[in-house]
């Protein structure tokens, strides 16, 4: 509710796919989050109904049928993206960050990296969001602790969905939402936000490993069992 009465329609929904998630991570019934997000539909449709946010619903449909108005945004978007072709203008060489591309700096940030850096500086990108979450996810494996794995699994989530959606949007895939790109766009309190995020999870990380050794320690302990000498003979 706090989101919608920004209005945030955008980090409505993120949050609400990153609850779901969770939830079934947690081990909560598929049938019992099917049932929730069936019921959540009447209400999704019908803040969708808003005029603002159904044209951005047509503009993704088809932006060319207004690139000076409702599409003009995600134009830009393909225009800069296409136009860097492999290996980009270069730094600094780009012309959507001109004032053709509104937000560059914040929402659309992956778009000016392609542009100057092309196809191969925006797979860069996205290989490191996966490599994160990977490393995000194999640290939630190592938890014996239920509370650590959720916490473990919630961060990594939260980070790779906002950089998943912000990919979709720029490249055409989604409505736009108008979520940052996590570590990138411009704006201190989203990447406060997230460096935070990240430091908890490599606490996370440290106390794993720290569990890992003093385990280990323990099975080592368990296994040297205590001699026994009686009349100079040994015995275990």
């Amino acid at each position: 509710m706090i989101f919608l009465k920004q209005p945030d329609f955008g980090a409505a929904i993120s949050l609400g796919i990153i609850t779901f998630i969770i939830l079934l991570i947690a081990g909560i019934s598929l049938k019992f989050i099917t049932i929730t997000s069936l019921l959540a539909l009447p209400i999704v449709f019908y803040l969708i109904k808003e005029p603002y946010r159904w044209k951005r619903i047509t503009s993704f449909i088809d932006p060319w049928a207004d690139p000076q108005g409702s599409g003009f945004q995600l134009v830009q978007s393909l225009i800069a993206l296409g136009s860097g072709g492999l290996t980009g203008k270069g730094l600094g060489e780009g012309k959507q960050k001109l004032a053709y591309l509104p937000e560059i700096h914040t929402d659309f940030i992956f778009a000016h990296i392609g542009e100057e850096m092309g196809f191969l500086g925006a797979c860069t990108v996205v290989i490191l969001f996966i490599i994160l979450s990977i490393r995000g996810f194999k640290i939630a494996e190592k938890q014996r602790d239920l509370f650590y794995y959720l916490l473990a699994s919630g961060i990594t989530i939260m980070i790779s969905v906002q950089a998943l959606i912000n990919f979709a949007v720029v490249t055409g895939l989604a409505p736009t939402k108008g979520l940052p790109l996590p570590f990138i766009s411009y704006g201190g309190s989203s990447l406060i936000v997230n460096m935070m995020a990240v430091g908890v999870l490599l606490n996370i990380s440290k106390i794993s490993s720290q569990t890992l050794v003093d385990t280990l320690q323990l099975k080592e302990k368990q296994i040297r069992r205590p001699y026994i000498y009686y009349r100079g003979r040994k015995f275990s």
